[in-house]
């Protein structure tokens, strides 16, 4: 009886959140991918957890491109935990076991887009990426600038039978969603997001979390490299590597430079305490500002997090996608050595 009334609950707690969904979109831009669609939905209103896409390069010589979608039966908060425990080097080895299957389990692959240069590999692809299994659908949703884009996907019926009412209507409506958002992106030839805003100047005007007024001019003026980290409360990898953050900070204050988290969810409801509470657990008390509103109009930022090192003028000098703690430091002592 109890499981029946706390299925229920999930399930009208889908429905109220479903009608929130209903009345916002997303805007993603995945340069690195060349895809350019708005979700009808917000990441961070959802009961589960849905990812903003891990895309990469498929090879070396520029020919394939990839992007892949997953849900979570779990909550971001669920999630987190989880990994938390994983993390722990006191985890016991039986527990990390059963951790990482929960983990697994919670995981749906909704689909993925490939992006081609030759489309006779079409189905060298798919069915590579359709592996053992027989069921699988591949979809063309668009070509440009030499660049042929196919949307993979297979049936969820036994993944949603694993999960509890609320999410599974979630994440079948979540798959009806990104498909015809997909279906109707704007499609361009892939990009660096390594090297596509390196020259570009930042230049903004905002405040910091608690409200004072912060000048992009007076802050990059400070340091001889400034590393900006663009990260979110709804990313896993982002408040992940907050507190290596918090070292490296300090130890590059030493060498003239800093880091500036910039919150991409700046605006959203209860977003900035949060934020204010995963910076104290994570000792990061380096300077944290709200996102700029006209930094998408200067910047092509496909993924979270993003870190840019910036010069004194404002200058973008390297970038990394990703989190990437070996490489943040190395990379400014490059462009240190360099001047």
């Amino acid at each position: 009886m109890k499981r029946k009334l706390l299925l229920l609950a999930l399930a009208l707690l889908y429905l109220f959140t479903a009608a929130a969904l209903a009345e916002e979109t997303t805007d993603v831009n995945l340069g690195n991918v060349g895809l350019h669609f708005k979700l009808p939905f917000s990441p961070d209103k959802t009961i589960g957890t849905f990812d903003i896409p891990f895309s990469d390069a498929f090879d070396n010589e520029g020919n394939t491109f990839f992007a892949i979608f997953q849900y979570y039966a779990k909550s971001t908060d669920e999630i987190d935990a989880l990994a938390a425990k994983l993390n722990n080097p006191d985890t016991p080895v039986e527990e990390s076991d059963r951790l990482l299957k929960e983990f697994d389990d919670s995981v749906v692959e909704l689909m993925t887009v490939f992006t081609l240069h030759d489309e006779t590999q079409v189905d060298e692809m798919f069915d590579m990426w359709k592996g053992s299994s027989t069921e699988g659908t591949s979809i063309k949703i668009g070509e440009a600038d030499g660049y042929h884009f196919y949307l993979f996907k297979k049936d969820l019926t036994a993944d949603l039978a694993k999960m509890d009412a609320a999410f599974s209507a979630e994440c079948q409506d979540i798959a009806k969603k990104l498909e015809e958002a997909l279906k109707n992106a704007e499609f361009s030839a892939p990009v660096n997001p390594d090297e596509q805003n390196n020259g570009r100047k930042i230049e903004f005007e905002t405040t910091d979390l608690d409200g004072n007024a912060i000048s992009s001019k007076e802050l990059f003026a400070k340091n001889t490299i400034t590393m900006v980290n663009i990260w979110a409360t709804w990313c896993p990898p982002c408040k992940a590597e907050l507190p290596e953050l918090a070292k490296i900070h300090h130890r590059l204050e030493e060498k003239g430079c800093a880091i500036v988290g910039i919150l991409q969810d700046s605006d959203a409801d209860g977003a900035i305490k949060n934020a204010k509470d995963l910076l104290s657990e994570a000792k990061a008390d380096y300077l944290n500002i709200a996102y700029p509103q006209n930094l998408d109009d200067d910047l092509v930022i496909d993924a979270f997090p993003t870190s840019f090192m910036v010069d004194s003028s404002g200058t973008i000098r390297a970038t990394v996608v990703g989190a990437d703690i070996e490489r943040y430091e190395s990379l400014i002592d490059s462009l240190l050595e360099k001047k």
